[in-house]
């Protein structure tokens, strides 16, 4: 939630969003998605983060892509250029998810 929480952030300061409107999105996620811990995903993500020299939290959700074998979205173009041949992998960017 905390990286949901910091691009609406973003999205307030930018004056995108009002304030009212982000917080009731962001107390709304719960019941949208299903909140997993990462403890269990962190040695993948290290691994990751240190032979790709990325950051490790956003290896996190990478490792949690890999392991329940679903596909990455991400608008971080940075991240999909380093992963986007990481075997066992389906990266997708958000243009590719908008065609």
């Amino acid at each position: 939630m905390s990286e949901t929480a910091n691009a609406l952030r973003s999205h307030v300061r930018a004056g995108l969003l009002p304030l009212e409107l982000a917080r009731r999105h962001l107390m709304g996620l719960p019941g949208q998605i299903e909140l997993r811990g990462e403890e269990k995903l962190m040695p993948l993500a290290l691994r990751l983060a240190v032979e790709r020299d990325h950051a490790a939290y956003d290896c996190v959700y990478l490792a949690m892509a890999i392991t329940m074998d679903l596909p990455l979205v991400t608008a971080d173009a940075r991240l999909a250029r380093k992963f986007s041949d990481l075997p066992g992998l389906e990266l997708r960017t958000l243009q590719d998810w908008d065609r």
